[in-house]
């Protein structure tokens, strides 16, 4: 998956490939944010979803989405059994997502 191409079609401030289990795969980053956390975090919070979900529903997770006071958004799309694609984007890049996600949903 080409993160960069996605981040550049998107106009996200960031992306990045992460595996289910945290460790970095691939990022276009802020030289601000720490990879390592930022991996595991996007990692772990896609996880507390998938467990939540997993609970009360017997349906697949598209995304799960933060939203920030800031208008800023971080989107957790799953991208197979392995991975995940990490979004960071503002209202402009929201709405291009909402049009067409870079995953098949």
């Amino acid at each position: 998956m080409d993160v960069k191409r996605i981040v550049q079609e998107v106009g996200a401030y960031g992306g990045a490939l992460v595996r289910k289990d945290g460790s970095l795969v691939n990022a276009e980053l802020p030289s601000s944010i720490n990879r390592g956390t930022f991996s595991i975090m996007s990692a772990t919070i896609y996880g507390a979803a998938y467990t939540a979900q997993s609970e009360i529903f017997s349906s697949k997770i598209r995304k799960v989405v933060v939203e920030m006071d800031s208008g800023h958004w971080m989107v957790i799309y799953p991208t197979d059994d392995q991975n995940l694609l990490v979004l960071l984007v503002d209202e402009e890049g929201m709405k291009k997502l909402d049009r067409a996600p870079p995953v098949n949903e």
